[in-house]
This record gives structure tokens, sequence and C-alpha cells, in this order.
């Protein structure tokens, strides 16, 4: 055992930290790897050593410590050096390589030039090819003028191969240089879509596309995002539509992408493209699927019947993809169908089951079917789609998502009763308000009670507007002045749900004078248009009930008289203090008839607010707008 003075060397105190001595030992020991790579690169007889030895070990061995971010671009001349061989292997660990370091090296870049100059003329389609696409893909300005006659070559080549990477060679070109998208450019990859392989027609359509994106953002006629299918003739569409069955999925959703604005010249014509799609509506694959049905809704687009029946066609592939895809998948498929049933809700009526939410899916399904629901409301299916709305809260008991969506989708359900209140038998619509005020009360059994209780109470308008219900019960449950307590009164919605509730109701309701004092306390949170509307139910309520309405009544009148932020409010309090000179009812009968115009608007608000967007989308259909269900020009005017 080592006595204190005879402390072993290894316990001394170091002159330098651990993690100094670490780095600098690490960063040592780089430096002689990297020296030595580079020896044995220049060692004569490596060419004669085996293959673990070899030039491809070294070679993996570079591409190694690069991906591991220790710098190589010593290595450059050796690499570029070890580039001229036979062996394909090497080949595209050179070229990975020189992609990474060109932009670095720039000078040192202009070496490779004869080297894919050579590779552009091999024998091998898959060196010419590999060695094309590695030198458009260098993005260094003073090499387009060696790459582009390559480009222009490769246009012709014998191999297919050679001829897909010179048409996305060029498109590489066009996005670092737009002077190089010139008209000749477009006019030999027009020609190009024609070619005999369908690789070369794809690839063509597609750079074509761009192309014409690229034409458009300089115009300002589309915002940036939006891919714009090329200019098209009925000679390109006829040649790529017949041969469909040549091509993979893939090719057959890029076709009918890049070719669904072309405009038919009679009907007939469309009624052949129609039936040359016939057999892509039967595949399990969702692109293409979608890619179909666009190009059947914009076939259909300017004829209603059509319209219908297209969908019709359309209904069940479109379910029965749902039935089997996954999660992702299915919401994406749900968000297209709920356009479709926007457009046609008829052709969706006979299959609402489809629609009904299963067990463990996610929430963001399960609300995307209630929405759809919504729309395809009849007299027929009212009755069960509201039931199983019903049972989703009842299912879903700790998912407020599902719970908020379910209670916002008995609006959908009273505008529906109240437009066709004339149409429905009586004992059916009783039968429905019934069902509604059940709805309600499942709500308030909910184990969140105040998230429940909140969602309902926004939702008493729409509900009280249908009549048919027991003021002394039902209105009851609903409002209390500790239940209002528990509210959140910053919200417009259930603010402005109390005010209608008491205003209209104001003797099923024992403690409404009270509810009205408890909102008049948080008179300094509440908006301009709510400070409006309290005003005008206060006196509403006090017509009704005067002795108990009078003290919250005069403290609001003094509160809004002495409160100049607001010119308009303060004269409707003081109008409203000489009108109650002239005796309550007269006061009431001002405010009644303030009111009409808002009591007219609930009972029309079924209308669509969503329709310009909707339009808007018909031209965005199978795109990123449709899953965020706003149109991609408001999303780049809001970015």
């Amino acid at each position: 055992m080592p006595t204190e003075g005879n402390i072993p060397h290894s316990r001394e105190k170091p002159s330098f930290s651990p993690a100094h001595r670490y780095r600098s030992s690490n960063v040592s020991w780089k430096s002689n790897e990297i020296l030595e790579l580079k020896n044995r690169f220049r060692d004569p007889s490596l060419d004669a050593m085996d293959e673990e030895n070899g030039r491809t070990e070294l070679i993996k061995k570079v591409i190694s410590l690069t991906t591991s971010g220790i710098d190589t671009s010593s290595l450059f001349p050796e690499m570029l050096l070890a580039g001229a061989t036979g062996s394909l292997i090497e080949k595209k660990m050179v070229y990975l390589y020189i992609g990474m370091y060109a932009g670095a090296n720039q000078e040192l870049a202009l070496l490779c030039i004869n080297t894919f100059q050579k590779d552009c003329a091999d024998e091998s389609p898959i060196i010419r090819g590999l060695a094309l696409r590695c030198f458009s893909g260098l993005r260094l300005p003073y090499l387009s003028e060696y790459i582009l006659p390559l480009v222009e070559t490769c246009y012709s080549d014998r191999s297919a191969y050679v001829r897909r990477i010179a048409i996305m060679s060029s498109l590489e070109l066009s996005v670092c240089h737009d002077s190089l998208r010139t008209r000749d450019t477009r006019e030999i990859i027009d020609k190009m879509v024609y070619d005999a392989d369908s690789g070369v027609c794809i690839n063509a359509i597609t750079t074509l596309g761009h192309f014409e994106r690229g034409t458009s953002m300089e115009r300002q006629k589309v915002p940036l995002g939006l891919l714009v299918p090329p200019s098209i003739t009925k000679s390109m569409v006829y040649f790529l539509l017949n041969r469909l069955r040549e091509m993979s999925d893939w090719e057959i959703s890029t076709v009918l992408w890049r070719t669904a604005n072309y405009e038919v010249t009679d009907e007939q014509e469309m009624y052949d493209i129609m039936n040359l799609l016939e057999e892509s509506i039967k595949t399990l694959n969702s692109a293409l699927l979608i890619s179909v049905s666009n190009f059947f809704i914009r076939l259909a687009r300017k004829d209603e019947t059509l319209l219908f029946h297209v969908c019709n066609r359309l209904r069940k592939p479109l379910l029965l993809m749902c039935s089997y895809s996954s999660p992702e998948i299915l919401y994406i498929l749900l968000m297209h169908l709920k356009f479709l049933v926007h457009l046609s809700p008829q052709s969706f009526h006979e299959s609402y089951r489809g629609f009904f939410p299963r067990l463990g899916e996610p929430s963001y399904i399960k609300s995307t079917k209630i929405d759809v629901l919504v729309k395809l409301l009849t007299e027929k299916n009212v009755g069960s789609i509201l039931d199983e709305i019903t049972y989703c809260i009842k299912e879903s008991r700790e998912n407020h998502d599902i719970v908020s969506k379910c209670a916002r989708s008995i609006d959908g359900v009273c505008d529906f009763l109240l437009v066709n209140r004339g149409v429905l038998k009586a004992d059916l619509f009783d039968a429905i308000s019934g069902k509604l005020h059940t709805f309600h009360r499942r709500l308030l059994d909910h184990p969140y009670d105040d998230f429940a209780r909140e969602m309902s109470i926004r939702s008493l308008p729409k509900i009280l507007s249908l009549g048919n219900v027991d003021d002394g019960t039902f209105i009851r449950s609903f409002i209390s002045i500790n239940e209002v307590k528990k509210l959140d009164l910053s919200s417009r919605d259930t603010v402005f749900s109390i005010l209608y509730t008491l205003r209209n109701f104001p003797q099923s309701i024992a403690q409404a004078p009270y509810i009205l004092e408890l909102i008049i306390g948080m008179h300094s949170i509440l908006s301009y248009e709510l400070r409006d509307n309290l005003l005008r139910t206060s006196i509403m309520l006090f017509a009704k009930r005067p002795s108990e309405t009078l003290k919250a009544l005069r403290n609001l009148l003094v509160i809004e008289m002495n409160d100049f932020s607001n010119a308009d409010i303060r004269d409707r309090a003081l109008m409203y203090h000489r009108a109650l000179s002239k005796g309550v009812l007269y006061a009431e009968s001002i405010a009644r008839g303030a009111y009409s115009c808002q009591e007219k608007m609930i009972r029309c608000q079924c209308a669509d607010t969503t329709t310009k967007s909707m339009d808007i989308l018909f031209d965005e259909f199978n795109s990123i707008s449709i899953i965020l269900n706003k149109p991609i020009a408001w999303q780049a005017a809001r970015s």
C-alpha cells in the first residue's frame, strides 16, 4: 500500500484537463489516419492488393469517416483519381464523395470534368446515367457549359435509363439557371413525352409541370408550393391514356394528375376517357383511386346530373378502401370523401353507415366522420345519426376533442330540423327534438362536467329555437347560478348562449336576475358586442321580472353611461335610459326590435359558410389543400 510520500504517478494532478487531453489525442488520431489513407492511395502497388486491402476498402474508409462528420476534404484529389476505375461500386462511392465536397472545393472540382465526360461516354448505360446524374447534381454555376452538351447528347441515348436521367438533369439545371429553361429545351422534352419507355414519359411530363410552375410564378399567377400541370394537347392525352396498362400505379397517378386540366371537346370524348379509366377505379392503391376521382369530377364538374352519377360510382370503391386502410391513409381518404359529400351529398345518403365511428379509432378519424355524418342528414337517417353521435359521447368518456365535436354537431342537426320543419312529419320532428334533449342530458352526465356543460350551453340557442321544450325541467338543468359560475365567461359563445336563454325564457329560470347580475359583474372582460347584448337582455328581463332585475339594470346603466371607451355603447345606454322614462313596455319593444334581426340569423345559420373556399378547393383536389381544408392561396397569403 503506497504511503503518503510514495503516491503513484497516475494520481498526480494532470497538467491538462481530461477532456482537453481526449480531444487533443482524438484530433491527432484522425489527422494521422487521414495522412495514412492519403499515403495508401499513392501506393503504386494498390491495384495489385487483394480486395480486403485494395482500393475499394480505402474508399469505404473515406466514406465512413465522412459520414461520421470528419473533414476529409484533403483527400479530394486522391478520390478523384480513384474514380478512374471500372468498378461500379467504387464509382458510386467516389461520386457520393464528390457531391459532398465539390461545393467546398470548387477549384479542385474542375478536375472532375474530364472524368465525368469520359464516364458519360462509357459503354455501360448504368455508368453513363450515374455520371450524368452526379455531374448535374453538383449545381456549380461555372460547370453548366460542360454539363449542357452532355445532357443534350443523352436525350437521344439508346438506353431508357440514361434518357430518364437526362430529363431530370435538365430540370436540375433549370432550377439553378432560369436562362437554361429555353424554348428549345421544352420542345425536346415535349417530344420525349411520346418515348417508348413509360419512365421517360413520366419524367418528361413532370419536368414540363415544373417548367410551367416556374413560368407561372414569374408571372405571379400561382403561389409558391402549388405545382402546375403542364400545357397538354389532345394527342398527348390520348397517347398517355392509351398506355396506362403498361404503367405502374404510381406512374398512372402521375399521368392522371398532370393531365387533369384537359378540356374535352364534346360529350362523346368525355365518355371515351371515362371508359379508359374504368379499370383504374378497381385499384387497391389509394393514391391512384384519388387521382382517378380527381380526373372524373373535373370532367363532370359542369353537369350536376353527371357529377351525381360520378360521385355515386366512386362511392363504393372509396368506402371499401376506407374499411381496410391504416389511420393515416384513412384520414386522407375521409377528407377527400368529405369534399365529395359537399359536391353531391345525395350520392352518399344511402351509405351513411359507412361513416359511423368505430371502436378504437383515433380521435381525428372520429371527428372527421362526425363532420361527414352531419352533412348526410335526411328524413330517414337523422334519428340513427343522432343516436350514433350520442353513443360516441358515451364511448369517448375521456376525450375532450370528441365531446366537443359531438356537441358542435348539434348545430348541424338543429339547422337540418329548422330548414325541413315543414317537410318532416310532426311526430318525427317531436321524436328528434326529444333525442336532442337526451343528447344534452348525456353531455351533463359526462365525467368532465364543466367542459361538457359549457359545450351544451353553447348549443342551447339552436335547441331552444326548435320549440317543444319543457321549460320547467330542461332549461333549469342547464342554467343555474352555481353552474354558470363554473363556466368560462370569457368565451363569447358561452355568454351569448346564456343571454339568449335568459332573454327568451325568463320565467323558466328562477335565478335569472342573479345570473344576469353575475355577468354584469364581469363587465370589464366582455367585448363591445356582448356589452350591447347584455344591455338589451337586461331591458327585456326587467320587463318580465322588474322587482328582481331593477338593481342589476340600474348598476349596468350607470356603468355604461359613465364609460367613454365606446361611444356607441354609451349612446345605447342613454337611449334605453330615456326609453324607460316613457315606460317599460316601450323600452322592451325597442330592445326586442333590435334583436329581431339576430334571431332570424340564428334560424338561417344553416347556410354553409365555407362554400366559397370549397369552390376554390375544387381546382386543388388531390392536394394538401384538401387535407388542410384551405386553398393553398389562402395559406400563402397568411404566411
